[in-house]
């Protein structure tokens, strides 16, 4: 059973090698944006902290757009980060002081901001473990939820927040989750929370529940075979973006007719295949490029395979940003669905370049699990 307090076990060894290198890294981050991320962990107020936050964001969305795509997407995951702990930390300070404390539960992040991936387009992924459910700590989760979506960090459409009883739960609940997800027969419903699951994130509070849930995760992966099937295949059967004639497919719909679908031809099959090698690996972390890092460090990549797998991710970090600093300049609603016309032909080719690519992985991926 987790302990509030004490000694490390299970993944720790691992989980703690991670834990230095993205320290490292961020202390790379906080070295060149000292100022502006530092402001952030040291608000006084929520007015305040939203005001540092918008200014961050604007910041990228402006002045930045020349500097290397991880570097760009690594100070907004920073500066996520820092909102979430300081909402927190204010919360606990006011309404909640003497109530709760950090030791009674840890809050999780999920999706881009596990992956730390974010970018200009948003919203909350996050969860809750308590170490014992109180109403107390299902309404830190509440305000939180609220606190966020006020720093206009906006709430999730499918759900995906501590405020939702999928998202929340003592350690013994969210273990028997683990498990059912896990145990092979599960509907089309639960495909999708294990997908979001499997970027799974500790950001603040008592590390040891994140742990005990990621060590669950651990053990069952390497035997929970149909899953893994279910998963490849939910990638495989992504509609191809490609034309037989090598050109971009593009939306039909007509709320969408002429849109490209950047996440599904791109963002969302490249990270699940990474995702899958990396859990297949026992590669317990949630972001992509710290996830191909590992991958070749213990020998799972060639240095070329990492090199061509880092690249596709940047560039598609890279054309997702372009896009949505295009949609906010024509004063568009940011969207997945992109408006080719924003891009310039060398943008064009390069998006269909990495189509292509992660289309290629895709097959590979069926010949690995069907043949």
């Amino acid at each position: 059973m987790t302990e509030k307090r004490g000694s490390l076990s299970g993944c720790r060894a691992f989980l703690l090698s991670y834990t230095l290198m993205v320290e490292k890294e961020q202390t790379y981050i906080d070295s060149i944006w000292d100022l502006e991320l530092s402001v952030l962990g040291h608000a006084e107020s929520w007015e305040h902290l939203k005001n540092s936050f918008q200014s961050i964001l604007s910041v990228i969305a402006n002045q930045a757009r020349n500097e290397d795509p991880f570097f760009q997407v690594a100070i907004i995951s920073a500066a996520f980060r820092k909102v979430a702990k300081k909402a927190g930390e204010l919360l606990l300070k006011t309404d909640f002081k003497g109530k709760i404390s950090e030791d009674d539960f840890a809050w999780l992040s999920f999706g881009g901001e596990a992956r730390r991936e974010v970018t200009l387009k948003f919203d909350q992924d996050n969860g809750i473990v308590f170490f014992k459910e109180s109403e107390h700590l299902k309404n830190f989760a509440e305000e939180m939820v609220d606190r966020l979506a006020w720093l206009r960090i906006s709430r999730c459409v499918g759900g995906v927040m501590a405020s939702n009883p999928d998202w929340q739960g003592d350690i013994k609940t969210w273990l028997i989750r683990v498990d059912r997800l896990l145990s092979g027969v599960i509907t089309e419903e639960e495909l999708r929370r294990l997908t979001v699951l499997l970027d799974i994130d500790y950001v603040f509070g008592n590390k040891n529940l994140y742990e005990e849930i990621v060590s669950r995760i651990k053990s069952l992966y390497p035997s929970a075979n149909a899953v893994k099937r279910r998963l490849a295949r939910d990638i495989i059967d992504i509609p191809r973006y490609t034309t037989i004639f090598g050109k971009l497919a593009l939306e039909t719909r007509h709320d969408r007719r002429g849109k490209f679908n950047f996440k599904f031809a791109c963002l969302y099959p490249f990270v699940g295949l990474v995702r899958l090698e990396a859990w297949e690996k026992s590669i317990t972390i949630a972001a992509t490029k710290h996830r191909l890092r590992f991958l070749k460090e213990k020998g799972f990549l060639t240095e070329k395979e990492y090199e061509e797998r880092t690249e596709i991710l940047k560039e598609i970090i890279d054309l997702r940003l372009k896009q949505q600093r295009a949609q906010i300049n024509a004063k568009k609603e940011l969207s997945d669905y992109f408006d080719l016309s924003l891009y310039d032909r060398s943008d064009i080719l390069r998006l269909n370049k990495v189509v292509k690519k992660v289309e290629k992985m895709k097959r590979r991926l069926e010949w690995i699990y069907w043949t």
